[in-house]
This record gives structure tokens, C-alpha cells and sequence, in this order.
């Protein structure tokens, strides 16, 4: 039985990549074949080895780079036409990427050896460091927008122009060939710490992500929510909510879970009595918070990780309670919205049930269950990629339904790797960011004007730099908001006496909250074009349904138990006090409470309850409890009143509540 294939409407034609280029034959063979020999190169490392860092790392770039200008236009450019194999231009920047990149993989061990600013660079060096840095910018232009590139060049420019410059922003200044040697020939920059996750287990996972898409994994996970909230009220929002969180955690990238899920999930939304706008909403925000979502969470995810030097297992642990926070938020707001536009059970056809599911495509929660098992046995990243996508590949060849013949397979393969090339592009062109901006300084000047500004109140530091961080990553991919963000506000969090792991944590929810803050929100705009829906209503209702995830941040700076951190006493009363925190918040931002309309006094009263339960103390929350409670009262009174008046209507005239924000009765004289 094929769930709900009535209502799934085709992908519009706006949300094809048009990044892309329209390949003959002949180029669509060259990348083909190129796509599998990178993925040959990194499934091979992965099962015997991974070579010296400097090797490994230059011929992932050097595959990444000849497909992009291989694959994506140099403009935007609507003609479909399939075009000449290359112009003169990408052939060009290909042979560049050849020179450069590859001048580094086929003197890896030399330059391995060789001491940074202490060994003079010659003339094609230096020449083919400018370039390798210049290609690594447009490589990222071209697949993941003009944005991040711009704010390298702002960096590189700052890097240059420090001594000219007033007050905290100067500093002593670089000599080119310092900043070259520096970028590229150095631990620090293109090749450095950043790329190492890249070139090794973040590409196996952006394939593990492909891969399930292919062999029907995802209609899985779509399937299962269906089957357990579809035939409830609102039940396709919430099934959206399930089946979103459940992709976005493989998928990692939450524009992709919009264009999987939601092609489906918004029109039942739709059908079902929710507004085109609102319903596009729901999936932009579940997508988003899919990147938060353990056990794998998005790329974002590893790379803390790896700056936090820590397992990724604590990472894990540490998302467990904010990503639980995020989504009982989002069911509360969608089941308020639900009954205030009063929406029966719908009526859909063919909607799978839990048992059918599990008896068609059940197999494919084993390859979740075995990354559960090594990620919970204390296995590499590495180890859990190469785990992942083995194990898919063999549960698909339980059930002929799934299984991929050789070529479907190799296709698959081919398209993971594609699928791959923004995320390389973005670390390459990030890792310049980080670099530049710890050589310069920058991060301790900028945390002092932020402490200037703030007193070093922790407060007001905390919104400082949430607006900062939002800001930043508008228009960004999640993985390049926090890269970026890292070295300037993640020193104000510690010099504050924040937690490493929590001053990240704090970083990445405004990092990922920026997919669907207006009015730059990618997700959003994905999700109404899907729903045929205006983008900036979208955009709004999205951040609407999204709203207490700007609160959960604080929460758990004001209580790490949140994070996981501290006795199980402490976690279980933190989590409970947060849980009804956000219950409030979310009252507060729907107007909705008790299956009644709340005035705009008790939204108030809700919001001063939300915000006292957010700091984790003791008399914060029982402040919070009582003003929670007293709303609940009130509430529960009137609608008492309303079921068994005590005097006959005629003796009352209507009147408008502000505690009840609709129609109630008053007394005549």
C-alpha cells in the first residue's frame, strides 16, 4: 500500500536547483564517474584507514572542487539547455583546482615536514596559495551563496588593514606571504582542524543521509508519523512535527527535510483545514529542529565535537533535553492551533497504520538501532559512519521492494556525493574564517566590546550576543553560522564563566534558529514554495511556532542540568520546571490554554511564568508555579461559568474580557 500518494503533489519547478548546470551526456558521465571515485576514495579510507591528514584532506578538497565547476553554474542562469561539456572559464578554474590542490596532494609528506612562517615560500607557492584560497571561495559561492564568501573577504580584508584601524579593532598586521603560508600551507587554515571531520566521517554521513532517501528509508520515518498521529486532530501537523525530527537527524540539512517530508506533509496539512502559510510553518520549523535532534543531529553536531575535543556521544547526551524541549514546544503550539480553529480528525484515505508500516519497511529502523548501539559502545564518528551506511545497504537487500540494483546503487552513491559538495565547501571557506580571526585577534577584542556594552551583566551579554549570533547566520547553512560564530562569541560565553560545551550549545540553537528568523528564512521559503504560500508569512509563522527555542538557550545557561550536566536529581527537576516553563511560553504565544482563548492579561501572566520557570532556581520556580497555577484557576473558573451559569442570560449584557480575550457576560445594573 503506497500511503497518501492522492495528495502528494509534484515538487514545484522553483525548488529544482538552479545552481546547477544543465550537463550533456558526455559531462553528466565525467561527474558520474568522478562522483564514484570520491566516494570509492572515502569509504576505502574509512574501512583501512585514513591517510596522513595533509594527503586526506587535499584530495577531498581536490574531488570537491573539479565536480563543483563541474556541476554549478559561475551565474545564475534560468536556461535549461544542456550545455557544452566545459566553458572556458570552469575549465580553467578546474585546472587551477588541479595545480593548486593537487600540488598539495602530490607533496603532501614534503610540506608535512616543512615549519610554517619559518620556511620561505617560493614564487609558485605563494601564487598557488592566493589561488587555492580564491577557488575555495568561489567554489562556496557558487553552492552555497554569496554570503559566507562575502564574509571571508571582509576578514581577509580586516587581516590586511589592521594597522590602520582605531582603538580595539587595530592590531600590529601581516605580511602577505605570512597570511598566505598562513591559509594555505599551514595547520590553521584550508587544511587545518575543521577539515579533518570533513574529509573523513562527515562525508560517509552526508552519504549515509543520500542513501536512505534512495532505498526508501525516509518514506519510512514519513510512514511511521502518518501512522501514529494522522487520523487525530491536527494530526498531520503533528505527524510533519515526528516525521521531520525524525529525518532532519540523518538527513542533517533541514532545506533537504523540507523537500522531503513536506511535499507530502504540507498538502495533508492543507487538506486538513490549516492555512497554506501556517502549514508550511510547521514543517520549516520541525525541519529546523531535526538538526538538534540525537542521535545524529546535523553536521554542526560533529564539528562541536571536534573543537570541544570531546566524544560525540557527549554531545549526544547534552541535546537530549533541549531537542525534547524544542518539540513538546511545537506539539503544544500546534495542538492549540488545532482546537482554536476547531479542526475535526481529517478524513484522508489510505493513511498506513503502525502495523502495516513496520510490516513493509520496519527493517529499515535497524540501521538506526545499529548507530544507537556503536554510538552508545563508544565507537568513533568514523566507525559510526561507515556502520551507518554498510548496515542501510544491507537492510535494503532484506526486501526486493528495496533493493537497489547496481546501477540504481551506483546512481545513489554518485548522488551522495553531490549532495555533499555545499558542506565541504562551506568548512573550506569556514575554516578560513576561524583561521583569519584567531591570527587577528579579533574574538578577544570583540568579546570585550560586548562586555563593555553589557557591563558584563549576564543577561544582557546572553542577548547581545543571541542577536549577534542570529544576525550572522541569516542567510548562512547551519554548519557555517556556528563555524563563524565560534571564535567571536563563544570567548564572551567563557569569559562569563559559561561551560565550554554549554557556551556551544548556546551558539548552535541561534545558529540553527537562523534557518527560520525573518526575514532571510531559507527554510521557510523552501517550505512556502512547496505550499504555494507567501514566503514572509511563512517566514513569521515558522519563527512564531519556533519562538521558545529562543528561550531554551538561556534556560540552560541559567541551569546546566538541562545540558545533562549534574546529579539526576537535579536533571529530572530542571527538565520538569523547564518543561512547564516552555508549557507557558507557548500559552502565551497562541493565546491558547485549557481548549479557551486567553486574554491578553493572562498571556501576560503566562509570559511572566514562562520567563520565571526559565532560570533554574528554586524560588524562580516556585514564583513561576504560582503564576502558572493562578492563570490555570482563572481559566478553569471561567469555563466552569460558562457550562453552568448561575442567573438567567437576560440579566447580563456582552461584554469583551480581557482575561478571556472573547465574548463573556456581565451583569445588567
Amino acid at each position: 500500500m503506497k500511503p497518501v500518494k492522492e495528495f502528494a503533489e509534484i515538487k514545484p519547478a522553483e525548488l529544482t536547483d538552479q545552481k546547477k548546470k544543465p550537463l550533456s551526456e558526455i559531462g553528466k558521465a565525467l561527474v558520474f564517474v568522478l562522483s564514484l571515485a570520491m566516494v570509492s576514495f572515502h569509504l576505502y579510507t574509512a574501512l583501512f584507514g585514513v591517510l596522513d591528514a595533509l594527503l586526506q584532506r587535499s584530495l577531498h578538497f581536490t574531488f570537491a572542487l573539479v565536480l563543483i565547476f563541474l556541476l554549478y553554474r559561475a551565474i545564475s542562469d534560468q536556461s535549461r539547455t544542456p550545455s557544452k561539456l566545459l566553458n572556458i572559464f570552469d575549465a580553467s578554474l578546474i585546472i587551477l583546482s588541479l595545480l593548486t590542490y593537487g600540488y598539495i596532494v602530490s607533496n603532501a609528506s614534503l610540506l608535512a615536514e616543512r615549519f610554517p612562517f619559518v620556511t620561505p615560500l617560493s614564487s609558485f607557492q605563494l601564487i598557488a596559495g592566493m589561488l587555492g584560497v580564491m577557488l575555495m571561495l568561489e567554489a562556496c559561492r557558487r553552492t552555497v551563496g554569496v554570503a559566507l564568501p562575502v564574509i571571508a573577504i571582509i576578514f581577509i580584508i580586516y587581516t590586511f588593514s589592521g594597522p590602520a584601524l582605531p582603538g580595539l579593532l587595530s592590531h600590529s598586521g601581516f605580511t602577505f606571504e605570512f597570511v598566505i603560508d598562513h591559509l594555505f600551507y599551514s595547520p590553521y587554515g584550508v587544511f587545518g582542524r575543521l577539515a579533518g571531520p570533513s574529509a573523513t566521517f562527515l562525508f560517509v554521513f552526508l552519504l549515509f543521509g543520500s542513501l536512505l532517501q534512495k532505498t526508501g528509508g525516509g518514506a519510512f520515518f514519513i510512514d511511521l508519523a502518518l501512522s501514529v498521529a494522522g487520523k487525530r486532530p491536527g494530526g498531520p501537523a503533528k505527524a510533519a512535527v515526528v516525521a521531520s525530527s525524525l529525518m532532519g537527524t540523518v538527513i542533517g540539512s533541514p532545506v533537504a527535510n523540507v523537500l522531503t517530508t513536506g511535499t507530502l506533509t504540507i498538502p495533508l496539512m492543507k487538506k486538513a483545514g490549516y492555512r497554506a502559510h501556517y502549514a508550511a510553518g510547521v514543517e520549516a520549523a520541525a525541519s529546523t529542529g531535526g538538526q538538534i535532534t540525537p542521535p545524529l543531529m546535523g553536521t554542526a553536531a560533529f564539528m562541536m565535537a571536534e573543537m570541544l575535543g570531546i566524544p560525540y556521544l557527549s554531545v549526544v547526551q547534552a541535546a537530549v533535553l533541549p531537542a525534547a524541549l524544542y518539540f513538546i514546544t511545537l506539539f503544544i503550539m500546534v495542538d492549540n492551533q488545532t482546537l482554536k480553529l476547531g479542526l475535526a480528525a481529517p478524513e484522508l484515505k489510505d493513511l498506513p497504520n503502525l502495523k502495516t508500516t513496520f510490516s513493509q519497511k520496519g527493517e529499515f529502523a535497524l540501521p538506526i538501532a545499529a548507530i544507537i548501539y556503536v554510538l552508545l559502545a563508544g565507537y568513533s564518528p568514523l566507525r559510526i559512519a561507515t556502520v551507518a551506511v554498510f548496515s542501510l545497504l544491507i537492510t535494503s537487500y532484506l526486501r526486493p521492494a528495496h533493493r537497489l540494483k547496481p546501477g540504481a546503487l551506483l546512481h545513489a552513491l554518485s548522488k551522495g556525493a553531490s549532495s555533499a559538495l555545499p558542506v565541504i565547501a562551506t568548512i573550506g571557506t569556514a575554516s578560513i574564517v576561524v583561521s583569519l580571526a584567531m591570527l587577528t585577534g579579533i574574538s578577544t577584542r570583540f568579546a570585550q566590546i560586548i562586555l563593555s556594552i553589557s557591563s558584563e551583566s549576564m543577561l544582557l551579554s546572553l542577548i547581545l550576543i543571541m542577536l549577534v549570533s542570529i544576525l550572522f547566520g541569516l542567510g548562512l547553512p547551519t554548519l557555517a553560522a556556528y563555524l563563524i560564530q565560534v571564535p567571536l562569541v563563544v570567548p564572551v560565553l567563557l569569559q562569563l564563566g559559561v561551560e565550554p560545551l554549554v557556551a556551544h550549545f548556546f551558539v548552535l540553537f541561534f545558529a540553527v534558529m537562523s534557518n527560520i528568523t525573518p526575514p532571510i528564512a531559507i527554510v521557510a521559503f523552501a517550505a512556502a514554495g512547496i505550499a504555494a504560500a507567501d514566503p514572509n508569512r511563512t517566514g513569521f509563522a515558522a519563527w512564531k511556532l519556533a519562538s521558545t527555542a529562543f528561550i531554551i538557550p538561556f534556560m540552560f545557561v541559567y541551569g546546566n542540568a538541562l545540558l545533562m550536566m549534574g546529579s539526576p536529581s537535579e536533571i529530572v527537576i530542571a527538565f520538569l520546571t523547564a518543561t512547564l516553563g516552555c508549557f507557558a511560553l507557548a500559552s502565551a504565544v497562541e493565546g491558547f490554554l485549557l481548549s479557551r482563548r486567553a486574554g491578553y492579561l493572562l498571556r501576560l501572566l503566562c509570559l511572566g511564568a514562562g520567563l520565571a520557570l526559565m532560570n533554574v532556581n528554586i524560588i524562580t520556580d516556585l514564583m513561576g508555579v504560582f503564576l502558572l497555577l493562578t492563570v490555570l484557576l482563572i481559566q478553569r473558573r471561567t469555563n466552569i461559568q460558562k457550562m453552568f451559569p448561575q442567573a438567567h442570560p437576560t440579566d447580563y449584557h456582552k461584554s469583551e474580557s480581557p482575561l478571556q480575550g472573547e465574548n463573556t457576560y456581565e451583569r445588567n445594573g
